[in-house]
């Protein structure tokens, strides 16, 4: 059957994004939505965006800080934590009730399925660990892991198509041994490799929501028909959302991500592509 699927990832709190793109989505007429996880962790209406997602979604997948905030830490183990971590785990968990981090907890990590004959697997980072950051500058050698089953897929295959979230940036690579692989981007927090440029480039190119759809035919393991990918951009209030997160424990930085997509954390992202020989200022 001849199916559309829409696939979301990386809501992280973000209401007035995640409402845009639903609303994108239901004016295609696309009823299958999957959502690869990180539904929060850093927009303060993480209780309503767990509950959006649960109620538009067919397939959710768990991404990291669902995982982070839905987990019963003990007192040691956050110790063992960097302060800031620590922080931000305690600040998202106290936006949630019992009932949306049970939810969370009870997320599978991984989902595959067949479109016109290629076997697809989606996962929030990569097949066995819900933090794995590969993008589209990595070796091929890394994406190429991403391919493999694990512990927590459900077949012992190779799979021919890997959709994935966790890096916040769309790209598709179907170099790779005769395989593709692709991120969808993010819906709420869409963040640049690069340190943008106001002088070079449009803050809004990288900053609109962004989705994946994914077109073929579903659940047939014949080669009968074709596939289609598309990356669609969505514009949405993001003056709207800054207005709602006055009280952000980070309210700075998530302002700073979301307008100029300058992610919080760069500086020990770049420090670690450095450590491979990388420089990704030059992307």
């Amino acid at each position: 059957m001849r199916t559309r699927i829409a696939i979301l990832s990386d809501i992280h709190g973000n209401f007035e994004a995640l409402k845009a793109v639903l609303e994108n989505i239901e004016s295609r007429g696309i009823e299958t939505i999957y959502c690869l996880g990180d539904i929060v962790g850093k927009g303060i209406h993480a209780k309503e965006c767990v509950h959006l997602v649960k109620d538009t979604c067919s397939l959710v997948i768990k991404g990291n800080w669902d995982d982070n905030v839905s987990r019963n830490w003990t007192e040691e183990e956050l110790k063992k934590e960097n302060p800031l971590f620590r922080k931000r785990i305690l600040w998202n968990q106290s936006l949630l009730g019992e009932e949306e981090k049970k939810y969370l907890a009870s997320l599978p990590l991984s989902h595959e399925f067949y479109l016109s004959g290629s076997l697809v697997r989606i996962f929030h980072a990569s097949p066995d660990a819900l933090v794995r950051c590969i993008n589209v500058i990595d070796s091929m050698k890394n994406k190429e892991v991403l391919f493999c089953p694990s512990s927590a897929t459900l077949s012992n295959q190779v799979c021919d198509i890997v959709i994935f979230g966790h890096t916040h940036s769309p790209f598709l690579d179907s170099h790779i041994k005769n395989k593709t692989l692709i991120n969808p981007g993010s819906v709420g927090n869409a963040l640049s490799l690069s340190i943008p440029s106001i002088e070079h480039s449009k803050n809004i190119e990288t900053t609109r929501a962004s989705y994946l759809i994914l077109e073929g035919n579903l659940n047939c393991q014949e080669y009968q028909d074709d596939i289609a990918f598309q990356f669609v951009k969505v514009p949405y209030s993001i003056s709207k959302e800054l207005e709602d997160n006055q009280d952000n424990l980070e309210k700075d930085s998530y302002a700073l991500e979301l307008t100029d997509a300058y992610y919080r954390d760069y500086k020990s992202t770049k420090e670690y592509y450095k450590s491979i020989g990388i420089d990704i200022e030059i992307f």
